[in-house]
């Protein structure tokens, strides 16, 4: 039945292809849509007979009507998403061929320029790492072009930004260095047109200043958009979130206001950043109040957090997003678009940082740490914190680099983990030894043997492993 459907619409999209449209005055909302239900489509089928056949058609059909941008449009479409399925070099340069010649016909449609934008990042993004970087290091960087192509649909009609938001959601939730830079190019690109000036890329500029680290063009973006709504919550909280994270004392106040004007969108952001050092009743009290009373009910949870200190309430609400956002650089997850064989499922935890990073959120700096270097067993890390009422003892391990670090209850829980990637082969250590021995033979020797090294490394941090390790 699915292929029957997929037929179908591929049929639909040849009897667009093949017909010509004609030139049109100006581009209006109507063609918009006609574009991206073609791009939609088409990324329902992966038949490249298929397509190859209806590229084919659609080319033979553009010699005849060659000043029709549309149609070039649309035939490049076709090209872009054999192109996206095969990653062959051919079809990216076929699509960008088409999108080229429609910006020649129509300069001033923000659709050509976006379709070329977004076939040239497409390109980019299955690039040879290796062979970026190299060109990188002569001065050209691969992600330039599809910068300024997808700016510029922005410049030529200051109502179309979804290209440029596009490119600066998807660089935010990679994460990587060089689509940051890339989505921050087109966005200083527009920093003096009237699309540069517009709501939703303000924020978006914001927020990737603030993540390639330059705090003050961040503070200047939110404090734009602030101009424009000085009562936006989500330019409120983002403002503040900058300014507290970057130390300064500021980002109090605009924070509180934020959070009793925050709406739909802007209250879950403020309850996960809660969320990771509230107790279940405090977020309970949280989730049941209003407006400024939601206020009401942060400030007192701050103010229980150092009680002794005279500007508790505003001090440890700047250190928490500091430490939001040393956890966020230094204990980041891997983008969510990688993929990974694992030994355990792969379950998220809700933020952009493993679980060494919510310890840190809610502790701070540890008194001490430690780690164990042995082939077999996991990166892992184990941290003390130093309590009047009792110490702090948390363990964590690196199963693989999808999962991040995870906390284990035990040392001997890590030790297992090891113990499980020899078994299933995704260990460090090899299969066999020298003489062709299976390691399997010598686990049990090799377990006790981790767990013994892996306890006396841990010795200093706490006299519990020095009592573990005489009962083995």
């Amino acid at each position: 039945m699915r292929e029957f459907a997929i037929a179908r619409v591929l049929g639909v999209v040849a009897a667009l292809i093949v017909t010509g449209t004609g030139m049109l005055p100006a581009q209006q909302s109507v063609q918009r849509g006609q574009v991206f239900r073609l791009r939609d489509s088409l990324a329902v089928s992966r038949d490249t007979t298929a397509l190859v056949d209806l590229e084919r058609r659609g080319v033979d059909s553009a010699r005849r009507n060659r000043e029709d941008a549309m149609l070039h449009l649309r035939v490049g479409f076709v090209g872009l998403r054999l192109a996206e399925i095969t990653g062959d070099a051919g079809h990216f340069r076929d699509a960008e061929g088409e999108f080229q010649w429609a910006t020649e016909l129509q300069p001033k449609w923000p659709l050509t320029w976006y379709a070329l934008g977004r076939a040239e990042l497409a390109e980019a993004d299955v690039f040879p790492s290796g062979l970026r970087g190299l060109f990188a290091s002569f001065g050209h960087d691969v992600f330039d072009q599809p910068a300024r192509d997808l700016a510029r649909s922005a410049e030529v009609d200051s109502t179309f930004t979804y290209g440029v938001e596009q490119l600066t959601n998807g660089a935010l939730d990679r994460g990587s260095r060089a689509h940051l830079t890339t989505a921050l190019a087109a966005l200083r690109q527009l920093a003096r047109a009237p699309a540069g000036r517009t709501p939703a890329l303000l924020l978006a500029r914001g927020r990737i200043e603030r993540e390639v680290g330059d705090a003050d063009s961040a503070i200047a973006a939110f404090d734009a958009l602030l101009a424009l709504n000085r009562y936006s919550s989500v330019a409120l909280l983002e403002s503040s979130r900058t300014r507290l994270a970057a130390g300064r004392i500021g980002g109090v106040m605009p924070w509180y206001l934020g959070l009793s004007l925050a709406d739909s969108v802007t209250l879950p952001l403020y309850r996960f950043d809660l969320s990771l050092v509230m107790s279940d009743s405090a977020l309970r009290a949280f989730d049941a109040a209003k407006g400024h009373d939601r206020a009401l009910v942060a400030q007192r949870f701050w103010d229980s957090r150092d009680p002794e200190t005279a500007n508790g309430s505003p001090e440890r609400l700047r250190e928490h997003y500091r430490r939001l956002a040393y956890s966020h650089r230094m204990y980041a997850l891997v983008s969510p678009a990688h993929r990974y064989d694992t030994l355990s499922r792969f379950d998220p935890t809700g933020s952009r940082f493993d679980d060494r990073g919510r310890i840190y959120v809610r502790h701070g700096e540890p008194d001490a740490r430690t780690t164990l270097n042995m082939a077999g067993i996991p990166p892992n890390e184990s941290w003390l914190y130093r309590r009047a009422s009792g110490d702090l003892l948390f363990n964590f391990a690196e199963p693989d680099s999808a999962q991040g670090f995870r906390m284990y209850e035990s040392l001997l829980d890590i030790v297992g983990l090891g113990a499980a990637a020899q078994h299933t082969g995704q260990g460090d250590v090899s299969g066999r030894l020298a003489n062709g021995t299976a390691i399997a033979t010598y686990g049990a020797a090799w377990t006790a043997q981790a767990a013994e090294e892996i306890l006396y490394s841990r010795q200093k941090l706490s006299p519990v492993y020095a009592r573990m390790l005489s009962c083995l």
